[in-house]
């Protein structure tokens, strides 16, 4: 897969998580969606405080060394739009604000942040960009603490695991 938002298919969130691990923190969990299209949620003026990564194109790899320009989330997204044929294979972000991205090369993406307005609008941006319906579907994450649920936009819960492991064995029969 590319890194490119033109490669992935825009609407394609096949498995939902959301926990709240304490008073002060949520964690999204999203199966499907590159880490060029999560970054893109998020404002243009995020300042990435650690960044490390590994992307690659064959035998051809990128690491955080190889970037002049990181320092903030547009900085990154334009490297990798810019460079499309290499696939982040895996990524940890830490931004100015301690909210934490965390990708995998199987499209496994997970958030983790204060619970305050403006990260919530985060979250209900990346719903929104890939055609949810984010105030109902949020709400039901929230409902549904814990459990991993998929939805067909813009709001139908199609289907609800209570593990990982549940989803796989439902899924690859």
């Amino acid at each position: 897969m590319k890194n490119s938002i033109l490669s992935y298919n825009q609407n394609n969130i096949r498995l939902m998580l959301y926990d709240e691990p304490d008073k002060n923190t949520c964690m999204l969990y999203l199966l499907g969606l590159s880490p060029i299209q999560i970054l893109m949620s998020f404002p243009k003026n995020c300042k990435i405080k650690e960044l490390k990564l590994v992307a690659s194109k064959s035998q051809h790899y990128i690491y955080p060394d190889d970037i002049k320009q990181k320092d903030t989330i547009t900085q990154l997204v334009k490297y990798f739009n810019k460079n499309y044929e290499y696939t982040i294979d895996d990524l940890t972000a830490i931004l100015d604000d301690n909210t934490q991205i965390f990708a995998h090369d199987d499209c496994e993406m997970t958030i983790i942040m204060s619970k305050i307005d403006k990260n919530e609008k985060i979250l209900y941006n990346i719903l929104t960009n890939q055609k949810y319906n984010a105030n109902s579907v949020f709400e039901r994450l929230k409902e549904l603490q814990k459990q991993y649920v998929i939805f067909k936009q813009p709001d139908i819960l199609t289907s609800q695991y209570s593990t990982f492991d549940e989803y796989l064995n439902r899924n690859n029969e």
